[in-house]
């Protein structure tokens, strides 16, 4: 797909180095991966599915400081109905988009994503574990807001991926907690003037990790959230960080 020269890709990570800004960079390809870690970036998303990890990239990627952020391509909605109807999903989703999903599993096009996406999974997941047991550090993302992605749910679906990949629990949940704050730079403790945001499950994820979607509570910012007046009165309810507190 069309994208910047390399000579303009290089000296806008340069720039934005000498801002302080982190820069995370959208790649389709290995080479792409190559291109990024070798020109200083702090973060590259997305897990090339076309072929298995090559050896040097696993090595090149191991010795650079870039966090990898895979977004692993996921058509649970399209191939597990159930899912579609968990509580969790319900409870962050809405009727349109979950109906247009078990509309598009029907289709043609959504058969062919189908057979395409479980036919590259096995590769997928040997390179997320190849990458993991070089020591790459991960951090979770779910492309959330393209097509058969929820809001707020995916993230499990990540975890649930890495962990049948061969990933660890442990690291799984650090890839979605502490590896990304720390990317971010926040301050996500909960001593005094820490940011103080925590989920509560009612059952440990390290024994299995689908219970990181049996939520108990969310404390937010130190407060706990009435998940109930939040569908209700969402702008109310919360209210993004400003910049001076990123």
């Amino acid at each position: 797909m069309p994208t910047i020269d390399k000579k303009t890709f290089q000296a806008a990570i340069q720039a934005a180095k000498t801002h302080d800004l982190p820069t995370v960079i959208h790649v389709g390809s290995w080479q792409d991966i190559r291109d990024a870690i070798e020109a200083g970036a702090d973060a590259v998303t997305h897990l090339p599915y076309q072929e298995e990890v090559p050896a040097d990239v696993v090595k090149l990627f191991a010795s650079s400081n870039t966090l990898f952020i895979p977004t692993i391509p996921d058509i649970a909605f399209l191939d597990d109905p159930e899912l579609r109807s968990s509580e969790l999903v319900q409870g962050v989703s809405n009727d349109a988009v979950l109906d247009a999903y078990t509309t598009f599993a029907t289709t043609e096009n959504g058969g062919r994503m189908s057979r395409g996406m479980n036919a590259s999974k096995p590769h997928v997941l040997r390179s997320l574990r190849k990458l993991a047991e070089a020591g790459v550090r991960i951090a979770s993302g779910t492309d959330a807001g393209n097509p058969l992605t929820v809001h707020g749910f995916s993230v499990h679906r990540q975890m649930a991926l890495m962990v049948e990949a061969g990933i660890d629990p442990w690291h799984a949940l650090a890839a979605t907690t502490t590896h990304a704050a720390d990317f971010l730079k926040l301050d996500y403790g909960v001593s005094p003037g820490a940011e103080g945001t925590v989920v509560v499950l009612n059952e440990s994820p390290i024994h299995d990790i689908t219970h990181t979607q049996d939520i108990h509570l969310v404390i937010q910012r130190g407060k706990v959230l009435n998940r109930d007046e939040l569908k209700a009165k969402p702008d109310e309810m919360w209210q993004p960080p400003m910049p001076s507190e990123l």
